[in-house]
């Protein structure tokens, strides 16, 4: 996660300022992340069940999207930008769903109490780089007499090339995983079509996309926001910061939280706290006043992200793990991502920039309501059968 703390926040900007995209192109080329891990996340999760090898499938992975990452930021045309990224998203969107699973099966039958403390470490990671990749670049371009005419230093190649960098890393620590007993189950023909006729499981692919078509284009874009506001770089990272300090506590203490109100009640809050906060940052008047609303970042991971993965642990069987975690991924986050992204782009170009963020924050708001009754008590499927 050290590695989408150094990119993430900043790739929207990269995309514009460096590769020179229009708001349209860039809503067009995110939204390819999405659209490829359509083809990657069931590949790369039923490819980890069924051979029983899911920490050696993820190293693989990693290190698949750090030869295409390492190559993003040579290419100089939109067709090239798009060709390569897609590249990358189609190993690199998996990262997360296997990370997941992986941790899971590792925890072992303690998982949902360990798994909290174990996903903190990748907040912390991503605090580090993202606080201190905008402030390192700035003082190293200038020293080489390399900013700008307005004194922005500018994105250059380390962006995507420092994700490289990490992920190989990543690969290497996790290839040293092993994971035995049942966790390590491998899957049979015919799960599949049973998993998908589990309700309590279909419920949460469609609560899952419903929230990300609202809330994953804003977040893409808030450092586009930002700088409609006269915020530079080093803004958007400070942004970020109280965002990530706050989520360090609550994802630390997320697995207590889902023993004690459920992975439901944490669902319908993570998406609650999202919408509010992004009604909450259109009506700030200034960057200061900015911050305040993105306390509830950590409210919406904890919440939505960390309760959506407990949720998808308590309703698969531990042969399914890494393809109910990829399921939900490809569905309820990259499908959905990728049609807020477009729409994002074109509510922003037709309407500017502040439209897509009142749009999503109104939809969450009410998408959590429903949420409360909408979602079923998580039950697991062998149970169900």
């Amino acid at each position: 996660m050290a590695g989408l703390g150094l990119v993430y926040p900043f790739q929207a900007v990269w995309f514009q300022e460096s590769a020179g995209l229009s708001g349209a192109e860039l809503g067009m080329v995110l939204a390819l992340r999405p659209v490829m891990a359509l083809l990657g996340q069931p590949i790369w999760g039923r490819l980890a069940d069924r051979t029983g090898a899911r920490a050696q499938i993820l190293a693989g992975v990693l290190l698949c999207a750090a030869i295409a990452y390492s190559v993003l930021p040579w290419m100089n045309s939109v067709v090239t930008i798009a060709l390569v990224f897609g590249c990358a998203s189609f190993f690199g969107t998996s990262i997360m769903p296997l990370g997941t699973s992986v941790s899971m099966a590792a925890l072992g039958e303690r998982a949902s109490e360990r798994f909290g403390g174990v996903r903190v470490w990748g907040t912390v990671g991503y605090l580090i780089f993202l606080f201190s990749f905008p402030r390192l670049l700035e003082l190293w371009r200038e020293r080489e007499g390399l900013l700008d005419a307005a004194g922005e230093p500018g994105l250059g190649p380390g962006l995507f090339v420092g994700l490289a960098i990490v992920s190989v890393l990543a690969a290497a620590a996790v290839g040293g995983v092993r994971i035995q007993g049942s966790a390590a189950a491998r899957s049979r023909a015919g799960d599949v079509r049973l998993l998908l006729r589990h309700r309590p499981y279909r419920r949460i692919l469609l609560f899952g996309f419903l929230a990300q078509a609202m809330l994953a284009g804003p977040i893409q874009f808030f450092s586009i926001l930002v700088g409609e506001r006269g915020g530079t770089l080093t803004d958007v990272s400070d942004l970020w910061v109280p965002m990530l300090l706050v989520e360090i506590v609550l994802v630390f203490l997320s697995s207590q939280a889902t023993r004690r109100f459920g992975a439901k009640a944490l669902i319908a809050v993570g998406i609650g706290a999202d919408g509010l906060r992004w009604l909450l940052t259109l009506l700030a008047p200034s960057l200061f006043w900015m911050i305040w609303p993105q306390l509830l970042h950590g409210v919406v991971i904890a919440g939505l992200i960390i309760g959506s993965a407990h949720y998808v642990e308590q309703v698969v069987p531990d042969r399914l793990r890494s393809t109910g975690q990829a399921g939900f991924a490809m569905v309820g986050i990259s499908c959905a991502t990728a049609f807020s992204n477009l729409g994002t782009g074109f509510l922003a170009d037709a309407y500017g920039i502040e439209a897509p963020f009142l749009v999503g924050g109104t939809g969450a708001v009410l998408l959590a309501i429903v949420a409360i009754w909408g979602l079923p008590k998580p039950q697991r499927m062998a149970e169900a059968a």
